[in-house]
């Protein structure tokens, strides 16, 4: 039982050591290219990280973990631009990018890079790495793929714009509220003169009179027909000659209402 354990745990230690050991030789180099091959701190420039030897590698994975930090805390990547592997040589793995010189290598230089567990070395090639003035806190860098940082006045000014529509949205809201009731009031004024055809309803349009002027184009029609049922609404009881007057009244006022 013994023996088992402890082959077991030697053969879990090889495991290590030797994905160590491969980790170990894989190395990753920064390249420029262009004929200018000094970098200074500060200066934004297109460069190359070439990962060898190496077989399998996620594109989405690499880039999340080169951008999400300082890249050997001498690069700050503002873009990764094409990740592939090299066609003439298929364990050689090529990003290209875009960042900001934040501070030259140190004495210490290569060091070593984590990836995953792996810790891959880091070497350079004809980079002439000059220090400046600049701090890092001098300068920021952005990702072209950001919208640019908008001021407190263009916020206002977008604030106004939407307040503006949502008024105007509002008011319109409201004057077309107005004009569907208006209209509907009218349409029932009309209904209700139109549907007189009782004594009571003729006496009731009479004692409502002021709000049924503006229905009639002709408001002369109107007017007698309420000089006659003036004349006749105090009577006791309506002869047929006073019905047939009043109808006649009533029918040439409708002749005349505006239609809407």
């Amino acid at each position: 039982m013994k023996a088992r354990f402890f082959y077991a745990f030697f053969s879990i230690l090889l495991i290590c050591m030797s994905f160590s050991s491969l980790a170990l030789d894989t190395k990753i180099e920064i390249s420029i290219d262009s004929e200018n091959n000094v970098w200074s701190v500060g200066e934004i420039k297109d460069f190359k990280l070439t990962i060898y030897p190496i077989n399998d590698i996620v594109d989405e994975d690499i880039k999340a973990h080169l951008l999400s930090r300082d890249f050997a805390d001498i690069i700050k990547i503002s873009k990764v631009n094409k990740q592939y592997f090299l066609a003439a040589n298929p364990e050689y793995y090529i990003i290209e990018a875009s960042g900001v010189l934040i501070a030259t290598p140190k004495d210490s230089f290569p060091k070593i890079w984590d990836y995953r567990g792996m810790a891959l070395g880091v070497t350079f090639s004809d980079i002439s790495f000059q220090d400046t003035t600049i701090k890092q806190q001098d300068f920021f860098v952005f990702n072209k793929k950001l919208n640019e940082n908008k001021s407190i006045l263009d916020y206002s000014i977008y604030l106004l714009i939407v307040l503006m529509v949502l008024g105007l949205a509002i008011y319109g809201y409201l004057q077309f509220s107005k004009k569907r009731r208006e209209h509907q009031n009218w349409q029932k004024r009309v209904l209700t003169f139109k549907s007189a055809d009782t004594r009571e309803k003729h006496e009731l349009i009479y004692s409502e009179k002021d709000s049924f002027f503006e229905l009639f184009e002709n408001r002369e029609a109107f007017k007698n027909y309420l000089n006659k049922v003036n004349e006749v609404q105090y009577k006791r009881a309506w002869t047929p000659e006073d019905d047939v007057a009043i109808v006649a009244l009533h029918e040439k006022a409708k002749e005349n209402i505006v239609v809407k």
